[in-house]
């Protein structure tokens, strides 16, 4: 009896370690196989840990979360190995060179949230129920919007415009109640705008302009109350605008010029904005025109008042350089050249010396003589002169005054290319 409970607890044991054993290396299995899926597109090449690969995020049992290959230049397919990521919550290709079908195998990726692919959409991605944003803008995908975006129940943005869809728009869009962007523009998607639509009351941007769309436009689009831009803008749309929208909209950004609307004279004037963009002229909608030549000469006005103003602080700003250059040209003959005007204005020829050696600073001093220092001096007129200036107590010795004014009397004479020419000389309380 008691050898059989024995038996039991170690069966019991080794069931655990068992489970155990399975549970720790499934995490391992499993991030060895997102490695063998990513080494198979042959966009990274390292045997190191996938992980650390550029571009690569990863929790923390190792599964590949993140993949953000932004403007890298890929090329080629999307690799087919990539559903086999099971664990991806984002995966960004937006601005490379890839081609083709959207593998539909990627409907194995539950928790893909963010994404930007290229190709043709697959019915597969509606098993995406936790997608939020699609992006699948500005590339060439064809063919039609399949119903199972409709299934895409968390979906907030979608935007598929600048492709060359056709087909009709599936009413299931109508069931993505969390939707606040619905991107169509620039398609050649065609038939009416589904009923369907006025469902998405979260809506904040809804523009389905550039196509070839038709019919009138769904009173129910009007309880779209929160959408701050729609755009229907060159469609064939017809018939009447709803009041609906007309009433609702008129403190919003909408654009529904370049359609064929009926009389709608009866509409106010100022609860319905064509002014969004070019205006074209719409039987009955005569404020239409009016309001496209108010804006024409409104912009003509501001257009014609800037180029005065720009021309006359022009104007200003020349007449103020010219003074400016004047004012240069006046001063730099005002402070004299010693070359030049020495003789009739040695107070502000004196002047300048002063503030050209400030005030005969040491750091000017170039060399001594036998009596007095040289100076070097650079003046307003930019040329560069020798001073030579006695020292305090030399101007109390009458034999040092003396030979000063001997040397200049000799220097004003002399003309000898090794000799420095006199320019003039000053006598001042302060200096000599």
């Amino acid at each position: 009896m008691v050898s059989f409970i024995s038996i039991e607890i170690v069966v019991t044991i080794i069931m655990i370690i068992f489970f155990l054993a399975h549970a720790i290396s499934l995490p391992s299995s499993l991030s060895s196989d997102e490695g063998e899926a990513l080494r198979i597109t042959h966009w990274w090449d390292s045997t190191s840990p996938h992980c650390t690969w550029p571009d690569i995020g990863c929790n923390k049992v190792g599964s590949v979360t993140d993949i953000f290959i932004f403007d890298s230049n890929r090329i080629g397919q999307l690799p087919l190995s990539l559903a086999n990521l099971t664990r991806l919550e984002y995966l960004i290709l937006s601005y490379n060179r890839l081609h083709g079908l959207i593998p539909p195998e990627l409907g194995k990726m539950k928790n893909l949230s963010y994404n930007h692919l290229t190709g043709v959409i697959p019915s597969s991605l509606g098993s995406l129920t936790n997608l939020t944003y699609l992006n699948h803008g500005n590339n060439h995908i064809n063919g039609v919007i399949p119903l199972e975006i409709g299934k895409m129940r968390s979906l907030i943005s979608l935007e598929l415009s600048y492709n060359h869809l056709i087909g009709v728009i599936p009413f299931s869009l109508g069931n993505l109640t969390y939707m606040t962007s619905l991107s169509l523009q620039g398609n050649q998607i065609s038939g009416s705008i589904p009923i369907e639509i006025g469902n998405l009351e979260k809506l904040s941007t809804l523009d389905m302009s550039n196509k070839l769309l038709s019919g009138n436009i769904p009173f129910q689009l009007g309880n779209l109350k929160e959408v701050k831009y729609f755009n229907l803008s060159y469609n064939n749309l017809s018939g009447i605008v709803p009041h609906s929208i007309s009433n609702n909209y008129n403190s919003r950004s909408i654009d529904l010029s370049y359609n064929q609307f009926e009389d709608q004279s009866r509409a106010p004037p100022n609860q319905l904005d064509y002014k969004k963009g070019p205006c074209k002229e719409i039987n009955g909608l005569s404020h239409c025109k009016k309001g496209h030549q108010i804006m024409l000469i409104f912009v003509v006005s501001i257009s014609a008042t800037l180029l005065l103003s720009i021309a006359i602080l022009g104007f200003l700003f020349l007449k103020q350089r010219i003074r400016k250059n004047q004012l240069v040209e006046k001063t730099k003959v005002k402070n004299g050249d010693l070359f030049s005007i020495w003789d009739y204005d040695g107070v502000i020829a004196y002047q300048d010396i002063i503030r050209a050696t400030e005030d005969f600073d040491i750091r000017y001093c170039i060399g001594t003589g036998g009596y007095g220092s040289v100076y070097r001096a650079q003046l307003p007129s930019d040329k560069v002169v020798a001073l030579k200036k006695l020292h305090g107590w030399e101007r109390e010795n009458p034999t040092y005054l003396k030979s000063f004014e001997n040397e200049v009397q000799k220097l004003s004479t002399i003309q000898h290319h090794n000799i420095v020419k006199l320019r003039g000389f000053c006598l001042h309380n302060r200096h000599y």
